[in-house]
């Protein structure tokens, strides 16, 4: 069963654009995350990734400055190149893709097939991964790679012109997809063997681009092979929505996912927290109910508050109802988070008043 808090605040994209533009508060220069939740008095979500992608064959090379970020992948049969720009809420935002049209998928299918997972096994002997000292409110997570499919749509074609091409070469994307799945089996199997007991399945998912037919087609068997070896050892599952969750979420508890990071309701997602647990039963955990726009400096303070005493009445009013209990953590099942992610740019006090 997951064990998480009441209240648990995903920083990972705040605490890393942060570092990487030099922009944390002074008092908390050379900080690490840990210590930085600490002393806000809220849970640490430790995102935690003990493997690279390499490939055999291709070169890859990455570059990036203040405002850009581009990758390429040179094959023997032409070169593939992505691209992001940073966005206005301080985090990267891709604006192309490495394949542009059906022509450039024989140059992915080079890429697919050349990539190999390696899995840096010291950091078990280091400690990296060690969730602390007994008692600490610490929460370490192993994430996977994205769902192949997912990471297909999301990191190699896109969502403009890429899905009338996902459209019109679906047994090709079924091919590549296949491909990825055979080599992420064999990256969990290696992973599995790490002390974590939650995995994340960051796919980003959203149901303005994903059917349930979709789902139930290119992502369900996926996601019930992952929960179910993930459960005979003794795992959790959980799987990021960056958007729209009201279609996929009795898709996920079916597959047996344990829980589904980034819940919400207007105006950033699609189903309320009472809303989602009436379409996916009592077994799934949710997470989340409060919309990254509460956080950001244009939302003025009593307006966050009002947001956030709503949706914290929600998360008691569903443990209530799920399990007759409130505040018992180890049936807890559903957790108030910022849907998505804290964004890089949010006025981080209003955490302490979330966690009161």
């Amino acid at each position: 069963m997951i064990r998480l808090p009441s209240f648990l605040p995903d920083l990972t994209l705040w605490y890393a654009r942060n570092l990487e533009r030099d922009t944390l508060p002074a008092a908390w220069k050379g900080w690490s995350l840990k210590d930085i939740c600490r002393e806000l008095g809220i849970g640490a979500w430790l995102v935690q990734k003990p493997w690279r992608i390499e490939y055999d064959g291709i070169i890859y090379t990455e570059e990036h400055d203040g405002t850009n970020r581009v990758r390429r992948w040179e094959t023997s049969g032409g070169v593939l190149k992505a691209r992001w720009i940073l966005g206005p809420d301080g985090d990267w935002w891709q604006s192309e893709y490495p394949v542009k049209m059906v022509e450039d998928l024989p140059l992915l299918e080079d890429v697919v097939r050349a990539r190999r997972y390696t899995v840096d096994r010291t950091l078990m002997k280091e400690g990296y991964l060690e969730g602390g000292a007994a008692g600490e409110n610490l929460y370490p997570v192993i994430e996977l790679p994205m769902r192949p499919w997912s990471e297909l749509l999301h990191s190699y074609i896109g969502w403009a012109e890429g899905l009338m091409i996902a459209f019109d070469e679906s047994e090709r994307m079924g091919e590549l997809s296949d491909v990825l799945e055979g080599k992420y089996s064999l990256l969990l199997k290696e992973l599995v063997e790490f002390p974590q007991t939650l995995f994340l399945s960051p796919d980003n998912l959203d149901g303005n681009f994903i059917s349930p037919g979709i789902f139930e087609e290119q992502l369900s068997a996926g996601y019930t092979r992952t929960a179910e070896f993930l459960h005979s050892w003794d795992k959790s599952l959980v799987v990021h929505i960056g958007g729209y969750s009201r279609s996929l979420l009795a898709g996920l508890a079916k597959c047996g996912v344990d829980c589904v990071e980034g819940v919400c309701g207007p105006p950033q997602g699609d189903a309320s927290i009472p809303e989602s647990r009436s379409l996916c039963g009592s077994k799934l955990t949710l997470w989340g109910g409060l919309a990254q726009d509460w956080l950001l400096p244009s939302c003025k303070e009593a307006e966050f508050r009002t947001a956030c005493d709503s949706a914290l009445a929600d998360i008691q009013a569903d443990s209530r109802a799920v399990t007759g209990v409130v505040g018992k953590q180890a049936e807890r099942r559903a957790v108030l988070g910022i849907a998505d992610r804290v964004p890089a740019d949010a006025v981080i006090e209003r955490l302490r008043y979330a966690a009161g």
